[in-house]
């Protein structure tokens, strides 16, 4: 089974970082430290492994290059892949609304 490098961009760990701060007011500290580790791990599980099989991006058209989304819970994951790399660009936030996915 082919393994993907999975690389996590300086933007894309500060949305995570940014979303972790703001679940630490909302949820407490316990709770957002939790989410935000879940969500680290599905990010690398899912996409070292799988990543073709996240469907297309619609900002694929406005920028020309293939990005996927993967959602998760509330949020959306934008990543492109180059060769045995994907390269996580942002990780959007309100995605389906609501609270934390427990």
């Amino acid at each position: 089974m082919k393994r993907f490098a999975v690389i996590i961009s300086p933007t894309a760990e500060a949305d995570i970082v940014d979303s972790f701060l703001w679940g630490c007011e909302e949820w407490g500290v316990d709770v957002a430290e939790s989410w935000a580790l879940r969500l680290r791990d599905e990010i690398l599980n899912q996409l070292r492994l799988f990543p073709l099989r996240f469907p297309i991006a619609p900002e694929t058209a406005e920028v020309g290059i293939e990005f996927r989304q993967m959602i998760s819970g509330r949020y959306r994951v934008l990543f492109y892949i180059i060769g045995n790399e994907v390269r996580v660009t942002h990780v959007r936030g309100a995605f389906l609304g609501g609270g934390v996915e427990e």
